[in-house]
């Protein structure tokens, strides 16, 4: 109970010192980038196809012809990675055949490193701003789940796969890389560069963003961990909420990037360096 107090007056603390600093104030709306229902939920379609469908059958077969074992964790650890990139290479070149990467990235300015690193150093630095609320709400369904007899969530699937290849140097050194950086990037582009900028041409600010980190809260659920699902996609939800706002406030997605890649490096090291 003493942690819980304690989280909750730190997320307050922390929340109201950054809206007297003026984070949480809104610029003018953000410049319209054109994408139709069609080329969103072609974005969308794509991803889960050949996340959910198209790469595992891919691996089965490929592991068949070259007669690997299929639960070797070698083998699997190296497919994994490969399909990090693949879908961040997918998602790039569908992002640039309907022309709106730059849009998404940049938005209004000028691509320069400058840029970039206001962008991106921002939503590092919001990490100190996002964590005690994702905290606050992760003990309370911890706390929660525990009365009604449920353990609470050990650790994301995700870092679970980049722990197994730790007795593989190389390998952990690139899964870890695809967690900290390939993985924020895809999603970023996936959520809040199509979803979150289609649905606030139609639905407005504050409903993009609450569909959105719904939506992307959702996806991470897993089959295996059963009522602790609850944990991490109520966490994941707040954390969304900011990295949606950022992208609003910042009008780029370097931004929402730069949290989530901040975010995925702080959770790995801890949890990793706490096995």
């Amino acid at each position: 109970m003493t942690v819980l107090v304690l989280a909750f007056f730190l997320s307050l603390a922390v929340t109201l010192l950054a809206k007297q600093y003026g984070f949480f104030v809104l610029t003018s709306s953000r410049p319209s980038i054109k994408l139709t229902f069609a080329q969103t939920m072609g974005g969308l379609c794509l991803y889960f196809f050949c996340y959910l469908l198209f790469l595992p059958l891919l691996y089965a077969v490929v592991s068949f012809l070259l007669k690997k074992d299929i639960k070797s964790v070698l083998w699997l650890g190296f497919w994994q990675w490969s399909s990090l990139v693949a879908l961040l290479v997918i998602l790039l070149l569908y992002c640039r055949l309907i022309s709106c990467l730059k849009e998404l990235l940049w938005g209004d300015k000028k691509p320069s490193l400058r840029s970039f690193a206001k962008d991106f150093g921002l939503g590092a630095l919001a990490w100190l701003i996002s964590y005690p609320s994702v905290l606050l709400i992760n003990l309370i369904i911890t706390g929660l789940l525990k009365q009604f007899g449920f353990q609470g969530l050990e650790e994301q699937e995700a870092i679970t796969q980049v722990k197994m290849t730790m007795h593989e140097p190389w390998l952990f050194a690139a899964m870890v890389v695809g967690v900290i950086a390939i993985v924020p990037v895809t999603e970023e582009l996936l959520f809040r560069g199509l979803l979150q900028t289609y649905l606030r041409s139609r639905l407005g600010r504050g409903m993009s963003i609450v569909l959105t980190s719904a939506l992307f809260a959702g996806v991470h659920f897993s089959n295996s961990q059963g009522m602790r699902n609850v944990e991490l996609i109520l966490s994941l939800f707040v954390l969304s909420c900011y990295l949606g706002f950022l992208y609003e406030r910042q009008k780029t997605l370097w931004a929402p990037i730069g949290l989530h890649m901040t975010f995925n490096a702080i959770t790995t090291a801890f949890l990793i360096l706490s096995s």
